[in-house]
């Protein structure tokens, strides 16, 4: 979460547009950012802290808004999916709003799971071309900066720039937004396999009218290990099959499926499919994977049974429990 004493504000003041972050102490403006300007002709202009004559336009506009009440709202898809640890997915942050709500800029953050995700960029390609605007991802580490908000190390001289558990998005706009817009788009890394919410915990249009609703997501790491051929389901009669079949050192597919089926990926395909995850099949944290005790925990698991056979804890007192082996087996399809 943001704390109360680092809040962002965007500044608009005559052909101005700076964002900054104001500190714990009344008055110091610790950072101030510049764009790239473009002149008359087209061609690329110097850095500076403006954005043409239309900044201007846009302070004079939010500062007599009188945005009418109504349903704007900001969101996240309900669900992404990153593929794995080390993997990488894009999440659109959408503003809707009517024109007669004047929504000519907001501010929202994003708190999520930094055990399991991390944003490492935002971009801000897809806002409607009469926007732009800026973000946080992290906190300052080091140079003297220990604690303000950045984006990537250059906004902390001497320093790093250290991932945090929240973001913030500004924007702002020269034309109220009509209909819905992808305001931001964010980069998620997978850090762990599991699932962490995407969650909106607070969010401002203008300066506080509209009302801002908000729908908060999810972002998952990792897809199901026992999908061996990958078919988005996970199927104990095919699946289970193919992984058994293939650590037993037969065809993963018997001939009889293929005839059924002739859409079944090749023998090589799910082989290596299965090999890729046959390490950590391992329910049972026995240090092997077993198709007489793994498999069986596993296909049990996955048609409502208790995973473990009485008559296997009458053999070995030592196996796990079922709790225990149940979550492992959980784990495997997020």
């Amino acid at each position: 979460m943001i704390r109360a004493s680092s809040r962002w504000r965007a500044a608009f003041c005559g052909s101005a547009w700076r964002f900054e972050k104001e500190a714990s102490r009344p008055g110091r403006v610790d950072r101030v950012d510049t764009v790239d300007t473009v002149d008359a002709v087209g061609a690329s202009g110097r850095r500076k802290p403006a954005f043409g004559g239309a900044a201007l336009a846009m302070c004079l506009a939010i500062l007599t808004l009188a945005g009418a009440a109504g349903a704007a709202s900001v969101s996240v898809p309900a669900s992404t999916t990153i593929a794995d640890t080390g993997g990488t997915a894009n999440v659109a942050v959408s503003a809707s709003a009517t024109v007669g709500e004047n929504v000519l800029g907001g501010q929202l953050s994003i708190v999520y799971d930094l055990t399991k995700v991390a944003a490492t960029t935002v971009s801000f390609s897809a806002l409607p071309a009469s926007c732009i605007g800026d973000s946080s991802i992290g906190e300052c580490n080091g140079g003297g900066n220990d604690g303000l908000r950045c984006s990537v190390a250059g906004d902390c001289p001497g320093g790093s720039c250290a991932t945090t558990s929240d973001l913030t998005i500004v924007f702002a706009c020269s034309s109220a937004i009509s209909g819905s817009a992808t305001i931001a788009s964010v980069t998620f890394s997978g850090v762990a396999r599991g699932t962490s919410t995407l969650d909106i915990a607070s969010c401002t249009f203008n300066e506080g009218t509209p009302a801002c609703t908000s729908s908060d997501g999810s972002i998952t790491v990792g897809s199901c290990l026992l999908d061996a051929d990958a078919n988005g389901a996970l199927n104990v009669a095919t699946d289970v099959v193919y992984i058994s079949r293939r650590l037993l050192g037969l065809p993963p597919v018997p001939a009889s499926f293929r005839t059924q089926d002739p859409t079944i990926p090749s023998d090589a395909a799910i082989s290596a499919n299965v090999d890729a995850v046959a390490a950590q099949l391992d329910v049972d944290g026995s240090g092997s994977t077993s198709v007489s005790t793994d498999l069986v925990y596993i296909s049990r698991r996955e048609l409502g049974l208790t995973p473990v056979p009485a008559s296997f804890r009458s053999l070995d007192p030592n196996i796990p429990s079922d709790a225990v082996i149940s979550a492992a087996v959980d784990a495997l399809c997020l």
